[in-house]
């Protein structure tokens, strides 16, 4: 039992001899010292000497080692301030839930997972770039786009069904914006406020969340325009504590309905 690895208190047996001992330690020499029943103390070689498995404590298991967070992936980390390609919002990074993807908290408090490839750091000339190829839009460049969509004519008689929920983010409409202009962008985020609008008018709906994001304002100031054409719809902040600054809320008034007789 040479390559035996012996634990001081445990019992053994002798190899060539009847009795039993107790380990005391093991030696510098590789013998090990051990307690007979008599009670002497004595030096053996541990190839003499047997292990009593039956009386020997198990020993634990060694902790399994558990790997912490991942904090770094390509070059960005937890904490760095981005850019998500094609859009003007600043994301924090809070985590990396998976192999080239990050975790973004935006600064009205959405998070949101994108692939690391579509991430841009604030502090890069590659950003400064994109942010110059970007089409400067304002309510006048956009101003077709208001004039045309014109409120319902006739507003139908509906009851309250509750209150529904709009996500105007470009990424929520289509898979990947990447080369589109601002104002394309813009026009398809209009485009999508428009139908959701009205379908909820159809549907009776009498409260409605459009979120538009914090961003620089443009597509909030838009939907307004555009909301101060239909005389039954009120409009103002959504719950601060929710969305932030980061959404409108759309009231929907209709006209009550006839008393029956």
């Amino acid at each position: 039992m040479a390559n035996y690895d012996f634990i001081p208190g445990e019992e053994v047996s002798f190899l060539n001899e009847p009795g039993k001992a107790k380990v005391i330690r093991v030696q510098e020499d590789g013998n090990v010292l051990i307690e007979t029943e008599e009670g002497f103390e004595m030096s053996y070689p541990a190839s003499v000497l047997v292990p009593r498995f039956d009386l020997r404590e198990e020993r634990p298991e060694p902790e399994p080692i558990v790997q912490g967070p991942i904090m770094e992936m390509e070059g960005f980390s937890v904490g760095m301030r981005v850019h998500v390609l094609d859009q003007t919002e600043t994301a924090m990074i809070i985590g990396f839930p998976d192999q080239g993807k990050a975790e973004l908290e935006f600064e009205d408090l959405f998070v949101k997972t994108f692939p690391i490839s579509q991430l841009v750091r604030t502090d890069t000339e590659q950003r400064k770039r994109i942010d110059e190829s970007i089409e400067e839009v304002s309510l006048q460049d956009i101003g077709e786009d208001v004039k045309r969509r014109n409120p319902q004519k006739s507003l139908k008689q509906r009851k309250d069904h509750g209150v529904w929920e709009v996500d105007l983010h470009i990424q929520e409409l289509i898979d990947n914006s990447h080369g589109m202009m601002k104002h394309e962008i813009v026009s398809l985020q209009l485009d999508h406020f428009d139908r959701k609008l009205n379908a909820a008018i159809e549907r009776g709906l009498s409260k409605v969340i459009f979120i538009h994001g914090r961003g620089e304002g443009r597509l909030r100031n838009a939907i307004r325009e555009i909301l101060k054409r239909y005389p039954n719809c009120e409009f103002l902040d959504a719950d601060y504590q929710r969305y932030g600054v980061g959404a409108t809320e759309v009231r929907i008034k209709y006209r009550p309905r006839p008393e029956e007789d």
